[in-house]
């Protein structure tokens, strides 16, 4: 997978220089833009959220979501084959030839329940079956699937749809159905009231069915002292887990606490998987994935995935996990550790910050997760880590300055809540690590440039630092007000809150200011080589501004909601911007004077998009979500 995305990645890059015809002077018609590839997995995208995916052999992939679309996919390619709209579907089953899925679980309001077999997502029902539903499992000849009815689990014959009871429920709710050595497993949970010191009290218990494909008789019945929700087949044994990350092997008594590896934090969990290799792969509510070989293996240290995980899917063969995640699925690759494509484990909560380096190749971001990262932008590699106290507000490359040399130009700051300016190097071994406390202030925003960092707090202070060791330069003041933005311009800092100040580089003086901005700031980008930023509104408009005059130029890109992010191309003729309710991205072409000659959409799927930002020349748009999730576009022409 690693491969498939770096051939992606750099026929993509091929793309934008085949189409950017001229750097030096911008097009006047819009760009052709294509997505060159997510830096942290591969993405397969609903509307709506994922509630179940499973796999065929191979790539291919079938998913449902909330609004009862499925899809199959090509999970090499990533690209939807089929696609159909139907009516709340309720489960999912795949045939194990990977040709056709094996079921699916209609149920048109809530009663009648309906299961049919289809030959191909796309075809017509060859039979169905009243009065059975979710969940659903099929066996691994793909000849029987298991579904439930009211007061009993039936097997359905794939070949004609006739079926038969094999487990009288008695009251149980289904959790879980699974195939495995010649067995079917019933997981029910029962929520029985009990009279008890105190009254009538729920007393909820699970238990385990096991029966024989071959016969439909029942094998035996295990009562379960737990809230189980999922059964799973490990080696020669049946395996029921409740979310506690507690497990019980059926027949051996009391389930066993599930030992967490070190540094990992307690969470209830929330799905559960079983390699071919025996190995035990659990996520939970803190977006943790945990990996173990059996039930006594020491379990792998914790790799967080993000938050919002919904189902954990491995294909056949094992090499692949699919992660149902709100609106989308990663793809989480087992050779790399379960990291996802690019050796890249994804933020666990919404990307703040993302800066190239002056030479394009490298990526630095930023998250609310407490996490720093350096990437490599072709191969999508993590060059850099680091761990911030607080979350992480915003990160800027210092850049060459007048030091000059590679380990200069690759410093970076950061500042996060709770803690000062922390610097540190892509080369760990350089250990060019340096904190400037920051006067003890709340900092908010951060720029940088030219061996420069200019930091900007709550209430409008700025601060110059300069050099390997962050020592202070000068300080100034910002306008007032709670959210404070700040960028760089040649021989100028702008800060923008509740207005707009501009102040010398070289000294921190005021050189003017612009008392109202019409609505209160959101957002700020500023052109590195030319005199103009632009400003995002919380009216959803973006003000451009010229910082020689420091006047209001122009106002385009009107969004829905607040202006989240926006971004500008060094010499200020692109614009990119995003409101907290668009569904799509602003590319916006500027004119010399700063008005909009061209505008168009780029389609954003899943949740809002919290960050952008351009490559030094303009053919790389980054952007990045409310789900971790960083995002390549190709800009050309």
């Amino acid at each position: 997978m690693q491969s498939t995305l770096r051939t992606l990645v750099l026929s993509a890059l091929g793309l934008a220089s085949a189409l950017a015809a001229s750097a030096q002077e911008p097009a006047t018609t819009a760009p052709q833009v294509a997505e060159a590839h997510g830096l942290f997995s591969a993405w397969l995208r609903h509307d709506s959220p994922v509630v179940d995916v499973v796999w065929g052999v191979g790539a291919d992939l079938v998913t449902l979501d909330a609004g009862g679309v499925v899809t199959q996919w090509d999970a090499d390619s990533r690209s939807a084959v089929t696609r159909a709209e139907l009516t709340a579907v309720t489960g999912i089953a795949f045939h194990p030839g990977g040709e056709r899925p094996a079921g699916l679980a209609l149920a048109h309001g809530s009663e009648p329940r309906v299961l049919e077999w289809r030959p191909a997502l796309a075809a017509p029902a060859l039979w169905t079956v009243e009065g059975l539903g979710g969940p659903l499992a099929v066996d691994a000849a793909g000849a029987r699937i298991a579904a439930v009815g009211q007061h009993a689990v039936e097997l359905v014959d794939v070949a004609d749809g006739s079926h038969r009871e094999v487990a009288q429920l008695g009251g149980f709710e289904v959790r879980d159905l699974a195939f495995g050595g010649g067995e079917l497993a019933v997981l029910g949970f029962n929520r029985a009231k009990q009279l008890g010191r105190k009254g009538t009290e729920e007393q909820p218990w699970s238990t385990l069915w096991r029966v024989d494909v071959a016969t439909g008789e029942e094998l035996a019945t295990v009562d379960l002292d737990g809230q189980c929700s999922e059964v799973l087949r490990l080696g020669d044994q049946w395996l029921c887990l409740d979310p506690e990350r507690r497990a019980w092997i059926a027949g051996a008594g009391r389930g066993l606490e599930l030992p967490l590896p070190a540094g990992a934090q307690a969470a209830p969990r929330v799905d559960s998987a079983v390699l071919p290799d025996r190995q035990l792969l659990q996520v939970d509510q803190r977006g943790q994935l945990i990996a173990r070989v059996g039930l006594d293996g020491e379990p792998r240290p914790a790799r967080s995935v993000g938050v919002g995980a919904m189902r954990l899917r491995p294909n056949r063969d094992g090499t692949t996990v699919a992660l149902a995640q709100g609106c989308t699925v990663r793809l989480l690759a087992a050779a790399e550790g379960f990291a996802a494509d690019g050796g890249a484990a994804g933020f666990a909560a919404q990307v703040s910050s993302l800066r190239f380096d002056d030479g394009g190749g490298r990526l630095l971001a930023a998250s609310y997760d407490h996490s720093v990262d350096v990437y490599d932008v072709a191969s999508g590699a993590r060059l850099a880590h680091h761990g911030a106290v607080g979350i992480v507000h915003a990160a800027a490359w210092l850049g060459a300055g007048a030091e000059g040399g590679e380990e200069t130009q690759q410093r970076f700051a950061w500042v996060a809540r709770g803690g000062g300016l922390e610097q540190r190097t892509v080369d760990a071994a350089a250990n060019n690590a340096a904190t400037n406390r920051g006067l003890g202030l709340p900092w908010t925003d951060l720029a940088g440039g030219d061996g420069e960092l200019f930091a900007v707090a709550s209430g409008g202070a700025v601060l110059q630092c300069v050099g390997a060791g962050l020592e202070t330069g000068w300080t100034g003041q910002g306008p007032r007000g709670a959210i404070q933005r700040i960028g760089a311009v040649p021989g100028r800092v702008v800060v923008a809150s509740s207005g707009l100040v501009v102040l010398d580089r070289a000294s921190g003086e005021s050189l003017g200011a612009l008392g109202d901005m019409g609505a209160p700031v959101q957002s700020l980008a500023a052109a590195s080589a030319a005199p103009r930023a632009a400003v995002g509104l919380a009216s959803g408009a973006v003000a451009v501004v010229d910082t020689d005059s420091i006047e209001v130029v122009a106002t385009v890109a009107q969004h829905r909601g607040r202006v989240q992010a926006v971004a500008l191309t060094a010499d200020g003729r692109r614009l990119a911007s995003v409101g907290t309710n668009d569904e799509a991205l602003t590319l916006t072409g500027l004119d010399g004077a700063g008005a909009a000659s061209w505008s168009i959409e780029i389609p954003w799927n899943g949740p809002g998009c919290t960050a952008l930002g351009f490559s030094p020349d303009g053919r790389l748009l980054a952007a990045g979500g409310r789900d971790g999730r960083v995002v390549f576009f190709t800009l050309g022409g």
